[in-house]
């Protein structure tokens, strides 16, 4: 008998657009006690009454799709006088008259066809659609897991750089801003600002500018605490934020500090300058513009009467 043809005539009408008499050459040739099993982790059926349940209700989800049977292998084997085993692969393509469903299937399958009661009957059928993202020679997906890790550390990366000033490594004014949401109610705000850039950039070229900046953000780095707020807002401007940091005292104290590691770290450097530093108390509720616009206060004086020094509001 030829259960190969069989086959594809079965597989043709599950897929015509007129499903027309598909329903009752199921009924004929398949067993009632027939395994079906497909791709789909629903898709396990172990008696022809819940596969047909399954087909009514696939036959409404096609909606308008129109599938085309592009093209179909069979190739049938006979295991003993009972029984063939009929195997191959079959490409169906389809879409929605809107384009909303694309159809891509390029599948496997079995089927047994088993004698019972001199009458031949398919009583086990395996479907599946192999996974695009798995690559030749892989017995499982490790390409789509690798694609998914690359992605993944893409993604990493571009989060990373989108809150990283390019030159010194620092937080940028962005993410700056996004912790600032997060920070605690009280502490102290500071806005520095390297003395004479502008010659340094003048005398020495602006690689050394940076060579300047690159090293101040280390130094300002290694000063601040683990929880404080750091970034280089831009040009040759920074920020910092000391959260709980109580009072005026602990915040000049901190000031000199860095102002004293500053001029320490520039000791064995050609090419050096000096930090002036504004600060403002910050209060609940407070936004950043406002702890931005008193600190500028205080640095500006600064700048005008004393550079190199430090001014608390």
């Amino acid at each position: 008998m030829n259960f190969s043809g069989l086959t594809e005539e079965l597989w043709r009408g599950f897929f015509a657009k007129d499903l027309n008499g598909t329903k009752e050459k199921i009924i004929e040739w398949v067993a009632p006690e027939c395994v079906i099993i497909g791709t789909g982790s629903h898709e396990f059926y172990t008696g022809l009454d819940c596969f047909l349940h399954s087909f009514a209700d696939e036959m409404a989800d096609r909606n308008d799709v129109e599938f085309h049977f592009e093209r179909i292998s069979c190739n049938q084997m006979q295991v003993d006088t009972n029984t063939y085993l009929v195997y191959g692969k079959f490409y169906v393509s389809g879409e929605s008259s809107d384009k909303t469903v694309l159809i891509n299937m390029d599948s496997r399958f079995t089927f047994i066809f088993h004698r019972i009661e001199e009458k031949w009957k398919i009583v086990h059928i395996h479907q599946s659609v192999p996974n695009q993202e798995q690559g030749d020679g892989e017995y499982y997906p490790k390409t789509l897991m690798k694609q998914v890790q690359e992605l993944q550390s893409v993604n990493e990366e571009m989060t990373e750089l989108a809150q990283k000033d390019g030159l010194t490594g620092l937080d940028n004014f962005r993410a700056f801003c996004n912790n600032w949401e997060q920070r605690s109610e009280y502490g102290w705000f500071f806005v520095l600002d390297l003395d004479y850039f502008k010659e340094v950039n003048d005398t020495y070229g602006h690689l050394a500018g940076n060579e300047v900046l690159i090293s101040m953000g280390k130094v300002f780095f290694s000063t601040v605490r683990e929880n404080d707020l750091l970034c280089r807002m831009g040009g040759d401007e920074f920020l910092i934020f000391c959260s709980e940091m109580k009072d005026k005292t602990d915040a000049t104290d901190f000031a000199q500090r860095l102002i004293s590691n500053i001029k320490s770290a520039g000791k064995s450097k050609p090419c050096w300058t000096t930090v002036s530093i504004g600060a403002a108390k910050v209060t609940p509720c407070m936004s950043i513009e406002s702890a931005l616009e008193k600190a500028d206060k205080a640095l500006y004086s600064v700048k005008k009467t004393m550079r190199g020094g430090f001014l608390a509001t």
